[in-house]
């Protein structure tokens, strides 16, 4: 899916909770949370870890370090990561995927295009897959508006949701 909303209206957050629900209910998933770099996709990682240690139900069932999130009993783990992923390789053979690009309207280098396109490309692949993209739409010409007006346009498996209302548009 694509979330096209204003700063300060949840997609970090939101986005925790479904990693952590993909986490619990989809076994063996790999989910990846990618940004322009590390330490910037970490915040997304770091506000769901947040969520986990305040409950403890979701504390029993994780295992928690600073770049992964891990359901030891159901081979699950999120994993953080950067647009320097291709040096790291991605997926497994028949494993769930979940890749969460945040902040896509920063990604505007043609070797960070690449490295998104590889994840979207991998994630056709796999028997279930889902990629969320969060970020702000971005200018007519930049690479966030091209990718939500495509995603728009009604890709098999891609969704749109833009509750703003100054965007006229379904």
């Amino acid at each position: 899916g694509y979330w096209c909303l204003p700063k300060g209206w949840g997609k970090s957050s939101t986005a925790a909770i479904y990693l952590i629900s993909c986490a619990l209910l989809v076994p063996g998933l790999r989910a990846y949370l990618m940004s322009g770099d590390k330490d910037e996709a970490e915040i997304l990682a770091s506000m769901a870890r947040g969520y986990i240690q305040r409950n403890p139900c979701l504390s029993s069932a994780f295992r928690t370090e600073r770049y992964r999130l891990i359901v030891p009993a159901l081979d699950s783990e999120d994993r953080v990561t950067s647009t320097d992923i291709t040096q790291h390789g991605i997926g497994g053979e028949g494993r769930a995927y979940l890749v969460v690009i945040d902040e896509l309207h920063v990604l505007e280098s043609q070797a960070d295009r690449e490295v998104v396109e590889l994840f979207l490309a991998s994630a056709g692949k796999k028997a279930w897959a889902q990629a969320l993209i969060l970020t702000n739409s971005g200018r007519p010409d930049s690479y966030a508006f091209q990718m939500m007006e495509t995603v728009r346009a009604g890709g098999e498996g891609l969704y749109f949701w833009s509750p703003s209302p100054e965007d006229p548009r379904p």
